[in-house]
């Protein structure tokens, strides 16, 4: 029966012309047309010409709680009149018969008035959504390494800043690959709410709910983030020792302190991925800066009561384990943040995040997804943690890993800067596929190509240009500086085919050709560590950078191929 609405049994339910004026669905009192069986609301239901509540575009499911509500139509509004499509043996709902959508546009596909995106089809306002998406995402991006600088920072004014900063990195470097092996989760939640956006503004009869996809998603990261804070929780000791840390030593202890209470938050960081990541698939980027800067307040703030304590409201100081606390409780502050915004704009749906387990067919995207971008970022941190190894060995003063170091932050800063057009692309591509097929994503791919190879030109000067000083804001010592000079060089004339290597990768995780990723990026990385095994490479820090350029370069080739070959942007 329909909830909140007395009387309201199948016998009030009507085929033919919608009452409501102006329905999205079938116009101010259209009748059906030859050959289409229509079922809405009777005059006085239809949420007086302002929703045009009309189910046409849904059909009703007798057999589940499936709101019959066509997806278009806004989720409080059916709320508030209490239209949920709650089915019983005393007024099952009719069932409607299907019926195919109305040709969107021409020749069938959708245009930009159809879907409400003018961006698929007007070169300005293209470049407009990528600004709109891009800049959020890039100081989003940017803040997201902030909390471990913040905790290195604070922890570094401790009376004995050597070994609590020794065991805090040893910490941080087990959880960053822990939690990077799980972006998965807002790599693939993308395409598939933007998808769903899409199929719901044409009106499509089965478009997914992008609602029950984002609650579906959170249900599987909140399951996984459970499971895996047990499992750091039990094998930490292990973990920090194939990181390096001495069993039974004090840095191992310190580590293991701050990496078990760290990883109480692991369930709320990886709700906030998908989090993420669907608000990237509603072309929403400024709600999780919002919330990024939120989580850094807190962080800073928890960060001086708890690591140096308060005498005036009775807090001890708690030193790392008051670090690893200001950390988790700023995460899970901003997984609530996450959460109420979703559901005070309607974008989750909390009873698809509890039944997870049951909805397997729903749930195979995800993780197939899931499984090709788990290798491929498996796969990328292989070839980086045989960089770091290699670098190790040439010396034992500590020159060339300290130099490696400098260049490896100076690069993970300049992409995310790239990275931000890349966020773009991962949403905006499937929705013009879906929108207008090969043809329109094809031409909107090549606007985002020039955007990433700009942005590529545009950070190369600007690292070139600070060559001779950027060595200096991580460190005092001359030698270390002198010897990453030439590396900030390199990465300077690799920027502009890094921005079209990263702009690529955005393209095709929106177009869900996870698998050709998971492989190309897997192929490359077993030739890039072939060519390391040279000695005329492994045995110098210039050329382990060498083969860090030859790794890019075999990146961007099987990307290329993919985007001119056969592919899905091919077009005939």
């Amino acid at each position: 029966m329909l909830a909140s609405a007395p009387g309201l049994g199948p016998s009030t339910w009507r085929r033919g012309a919608c009452p409501g004026q102006q329905c999205r669905t079938g116009g101010a009192g259209r009748p059906a047309a030859p050959g289409e069986d229509r079922w809405s609301l009777p005059a006085g239901l239809c949420a007086a010409a302002a929703t045009g509540l009309c189910l046409r575009s849904r059909r009703a499911d007798t057999t589940s709680s499936r709101c019959a509500l066509p997806c278009h139509a806004p989720r409080r509004m059916s709320a508030a009149w209490g239209l949920h499509a709650v089915a019983d043996s005393r007024h099952p709902l009719p069932r409607a018969p299907a019926v195919a959508a109305a040709p969107a546009g021409a020749e069938g596909r959708a245009t930009a008035a159809d879907t409400g995106m003018p961006f698929l089809e007007d070169p300005r306002a293209l470049d407009e959504q990528v600004l709109a998406l891009a800049l959020p995402a890039l100081v989003a991006l940017c803040a997201e390494p902030v909390l471990s600088i913040i905790d290195a920072g604070f922890v570094g004014r401790l009376p004995d800043p050597a070994l609590a900063l020794g065991g805090l990195g040893v910490a941080t470097t087990v959880f960053d690959f822990v939690f990077r092996c799980y972006n998965f989760l807002c790599v693939v939640t993308v395409p598939l709410v933007a998808q769903a956006v899409v199929a719901q503004r044409r009106g499509d009869l089965d478009a997914p709910d992008p609602a029950a996809i984002t609650g579906r998603a959170i249900g599987l990261a909140a399951s996984l983030g459970v499971a895996t804070w047990a499992s750091l929780t039990w094998g930490a000791p292990l973990a920090l020792q194939l990181a390096g840390a001495a069993p039974g030593s004090e840095l191992g202890r310190i580590a293991e302190t701050y990496l078990q209470i760290r990883a109480a938050a692991l369930p709320a960081s990886l709700v906030n991925t998908v989090a993420v990541g669907a608000f990237r698939g509603q072309l929403d980027t400024a709600t999780p800066l919002r919330v990024v800067l939120l989580q850094t307040g807190a962080n800073v703030l928890l960060d001086a009561l708890l690591v140096f304590g308060s005498e005036g409201l009775g807090v001890p100081s708690l030193g790392v384990e008051g670090a690893a606390l200001a950390t988790a409780a700023s995460i899970w502050l901003s997984c609530a943040a996450f959460c109420f915004q979703l559901s005070s704009r309607g974008l989750v749906a909390w009873e698809a995040a509890l039944a997870w387990p049951s909805a397997l067919a729903e749930l195979k995207p995800l993780v197939e997804g899931s499984l090709a971008q788990l290798l491929r970022t498996l796969s990328l941190q292989a070839v980086l943690l045989q960089f770091t190894r290699t670098v190790v060995a040439l010396d034992g003063s500590g020159v060339a890993a300290a130099a490696h170091q400098v260049a490896l932050r100076v690069w993970f800063f300049a992409l995310f800067a790239l990275d931000s057009v890349a966020v773009a692309a991962q949403a905006m591509l499937p929705m013009a596929f879906a929108s207008g097929g090969a043809d329109r994503a094809r031409w909107v791919s090549t606007r985002l190509l020039l955007w990433g190879f700009g942005g590529g030109v545009m950070t190369g000067v600007l690292l070139s240009a600070g060559e001779a000083i950027i060595p200096a804001a991580f460190t005092d010592n001359a030698n270390v500086q002198t010897t990453a000079r030439p590396l900030i060089g390199l990465l300077a004339a690799l920027q502009p085919l890094a921005g079209l290597v990263f702009t690529w990768d955005g393209m095709f995780q929106g177009l869900t050709d996870y698998t050709y990723l998971a492989v190309a990026m897997a192929l490359s990385a077993v030739g890039t560590l072939a060519i390391l095994q040279l000695d005329g490479l492994s045995s110098s820090l210039e050329g382990v950078w060498v083969c860090f350029s030859i790794f890019l370069v075999l990146r961007a080739a099987g990307l290329a191929y993919r985007f001119w070959g056969l592919g899905p942007l091919s077009v005939e």
